[in-house]
C-alpha cells in the first residue's frame, strides 16, 4: 500500500501493519485505550438514547411548523 502524507511518499507492508497492529491491542497500552473508548461509546450511546427519548405528554400540546 503506498500513502502519500505532506508530499512524501511512503510504502507500508500490509503484514508489518498486521503485525504492529496485533502487538498493539495485545500491548497494556493498547487494552486500556480499547477500554476507554468502548467506556466513551457506552456513555455516548446512553446520552443519544435519552435526548431521543420524547415526553408523551408533550405529544398532546399544540405546536407550528
Amino acid at each position: 500500500m503506498r500513502k502519500s502524507k505532506q508530499g512524501v511518499s511512503m510504502v507500508i507492508d500490509k503484514n508489518e501493519l498486521e503485525k504492529n497492529a496485533k502487538a498493539w491491542v495485545a500491548s497494556e497500552k493498547g487494552q486500556e485505550s480499547i477500554l476507554e473508548v468502548l467506556q466513551h461509546s457506552r456513555e455516548m450511546t446512553t446520552r443519544l438514547r435519552e435526548a431521543r427519548d420524547i415526553d408523551p405528554k408533550s405529544l398532546h400540546e399544540p405546536f407550528t411548523v
